[in-house]
C-alpha cells in the first residue's frame, strides 16, 4: 500500500492506493503521468540503528532523487554484526556528510556519542561503540555538518524534518505574525538557531540544551521535550502551520503514523524498522514501503 496526496489550491483528500497513477484530489480521481518510477525531489529515511545492509538495499531500490534526508539514530543495535556495522555506518556518514544532496539529522542515540556532555547518555550507551566512533568517524568530520532540524519550503507548504519532532511550544508563531514575517522565513531562522546549538561550547553535565533534552515521557525532567527525544504518542503536539516528518517512536500501520489536530497541517512518523521511506515529488508526497 502506498499513501499518496496531491495538492490542489490548498485543498486535499487523503486516500490509500496501490496504483501510483491514480490520486484522489478533492474527491476526484486525477491521472498523474509517469508516476510508476518518478524522479523524486526528496526522500526521507527513518532510524537506521546500524542496519547497514538494509540501508544499502533501500538505497538501491529508491528512485533517483535530488536530496536524501536521514532522520538520525545511526547507532545502537542488538545486531550480531554490531562491530562491523558500526564501522560501515561511520564510513557511510563520513563519505557523505557535508555534501549538499545529503542531510544528516541527529537522534538521541547519536548525540550521546558525539557530545562530550555526559547528560545526554542514555541506557543504550556502550563504551565499545564510543571507541569505534572516536576512531572511524569523529577525526574525519566537522560536527557542525550534522543538523538537528531541516527546513524545506515546498510550494505553499513549509516542512520541518527532525528525529523526534519539533513541538509547537518551540515554534513561537501564530496568525498575528503573518503580516510581519512569512512562516517560511521564520522557520528558516528557527532552524538555523536550533542547529547552531550543536555542538555545544558548554559541556558541563549540569547544562542541558533544551533542544536535546528528554521529556517526562522518556524519563527526562523537561516539560517540553527536545527534537531528539519527543515521544510521538505522549508528547508531540502539532503546529497548525507546519508540516513535519519524524521518526524516533516505533510505529506499525499507516493509520497510526499520521497525526493532525487541525485541517491545515499533517505530521508523519515513519519509524517502522526501515520498512518504509517518505518520497516527495513536486506536488505529491507519500510513504512508500521498500
Amino acid at each position: 500500500m502506498k499513501y499518496i496526496r496531491e495538492l490542489n489550491n490548498s485543498l486535499y483528500k487523503r486516500h490509500y492506493t496501490s496504483n501510483w497513477s491514480r490520486v484522489v484530489v478533492d474527491g476526484n480521481v486525477t491521472v498523474v503521468q509517469n508516476l510508476k518510477n518518478p524522479p523524486a525531489e526528496l526522500i526521507v529515511i527513518p532510524d537506521i540503528h546500524e542496519e547497514y545492509d538494509r540501508l544499502m538495499e533501500i538505497l538501491r531500490k529508491i528512485p533517483f532523487t535530488k536530496k536524501i534526508v536521514f532522520l538520525g539514530d545511526y547507532f545502537d543495535s542488538d545486531n550480531k554484526k554490531h562491530k562491523r556495522n558500526i564501522i560501515n555506518m561511520c564510513e557511510f556518514i563520513r563519505e557523505r556528510l557535508g555534501k549538499r544532496e545529503f542531510i544528516f539529522l541527529l537522534g538521541n542515540h547519536d548525540v550521546q556519542y558525539l557530545s562530550d556532555n555526559d547528560a545526554y547518555k542514555c541506557a543504550s550507551y556502550r563504551k565499545k561503540t564510543q571507541k569505534l566512533i572516536d576512531k572511524h568517524l569523529i577525526p574525519y568530520i566537522d560536527l557542525k555538518d550534522f543538523k538537528l532540524v531541516h527546513h524545506e519550503s515546498r510550494g505553499k507548504l513549509d516542512w520541518l524534518f527532525s528525529h523526534a519532532g519539533v513541538c509547537r511550544e518551540h515554534i513561537i508563531y501564530d496568525y498575528r505574525f503573518r503580516d510581519i514575517e512569512p512562516i517560511g522565513t521564520y522557520l528558516s531562522k528557527l532552524t538555523k538557531f536550533i542547529n547552531n546549538s550543536f555542538p555545544e561550547k558548554n559541556t558541563n553535565w549540569k547544562y542541558i540544551n533544551k533542544y536535546l533534552a528528554a521529556g517526562k515521557a522518556r524519563g527526562g525532567k523537561h516539560t517540553v521535550p527536545g527534537v531528539t527525544w519527543c515521544d510521538w504518542n505522549k508528547e508531540f503536539a502539532p503546529h497548525p502551520s507546519v508540516y513535519q516528518v519524524m521518526g524516533h517512536t516505533r510505529k506499525t500501520g499507516m493509520g497510526k503514523r499520521i497525526k493532525s489536530k487541525t485541517q491545515y497541517s499533517l505530521n508523519y512518523n515513519i519509524d517502522d524498522g526501515l520498512k518504509s521511506v517518505m518520497v516527495f515529488l513536486k506536488y505529491i508526497e507519500y510513504v512508500s514501503e521498500v
